[in-house]
């Protein structure tokens, strides 16, 4: 008979991302349990009859996080259809074996038939295999867009979930020396991470918090730029004075916004003078 015990003890005591810090409850048309099955209970807000099973990430043997975050994006192409939308969710999980966080992203397509597995989850492209050849990372870059999603190990504690502009992440990380909460002051790194691939766009940006509380983020306009600024208390930081985007193209593809091209207003409907219809 196998003894559970020390694998129960193991998950007791594993600290769950986000417990240390301050969060605003994000509701969502999914639901994550923590061993990291996920369910669709709602599309756009409508609840459905019954939830349905989207993926089952239980393989890994992480403990998740049932907070998360779902953007919607598209991927340029596929294997077997041209640019596809989808919604894809920012989790958060820990690693009892590594002791470690890990960032986990798992894409949900509309007519998503099957749920996905966790050995259908590619690893995130680390520094070393971006640097490879073009021909190689290209071949990656189809790779990673037929995959349901990756997964990154985080060296720290996430503060939050990531925020997304433009295609690219930004997670801030707590360094921290132990499984303990952390202290304050406390010393925060902000990751700036491809959406697609969880590759590193940029280093790291560094800042001090004096004590606990939110992170804000707010886009202001910079010259003919726009710049990312964080915000904590009376603190403010410029993270990007000009802000990057990614590009379709190739996965190492990115440009700068321009202020004068980023859309300020967003046609979302048109109504018609209608006459003589009742």
């Amino acid at each position: 008979m196998i003894n559970l015990l020390p694998l129960l003890f193991v998950l007791v005591s594993s600290p769950v991302p986000l417990s240390c810090f301050e969060q605003q409850p994000e509701f969502t048309d999914f639901e994550v349990t923590s061993q990291g099955v996920i369910y669709r209970n709602a599309y756009h807000g409508a609840p459905l009859s019954e939830p349905k099973m989207v993926a089952d990430l239980s393989a890994s043997g992480w403990l998740f996080s049932t907070q998360h975050r779902v953007v919607g994006s598209y991927l340029p192409q596929t294997a077997l259809v041209g640019q596809q939308r989808f919604e894809q969710l920012l989790l958060l999980a820990f690693h009892p074996g590594l002791q470690s966080e890990q960032l986990v992203v798992v894409r949900v397509f509309p007519q998503q038939s099957e749920s996905w597995q966790f050995d259908q989850l590619l690893p995130h492209l680390d520094d070393a295999v971006m640097a490879a050849g073009d021909t190689v990372v290209a071949a990656l870059w189809q790779q990673q867009q037929q995959a349901a999603g990756w997964w990154r190990p985080i060296p720290g504690k996430a503060t939050q979930l990531p925020t997304l502009y433009a295609g690219i992440l930004y997670l801030p990380v707590a360094q921290v020396v132990d499984g303990d909460c952390p202290l304050y002051p406390l010393d925060v790194s902000v990751h700036i991470i491809h959406m697609h691939s969880g590759h590193t766009v940029s280093p790291p940006e560094t800042v001090q918090l004096s004590e606990p509380g939110p992170l804000q983020w707010q886009l202001k306009v910079e010259g003919d730029y726009l710049g990312l600024w964080l915000q904590h208390k009376d603190d403010n930081w410029l993270l990007q004075p000009q802000l990057l985007q990614i590009l379709p193209d190739c996965l190492q593809c990115s440009s700068v916004i321009e202020h004068s091209s980023w859309p300020k207003m967003l046609p979302v409907a048109h109504f018609w003078l209608e006459e003589g219809a009742y």
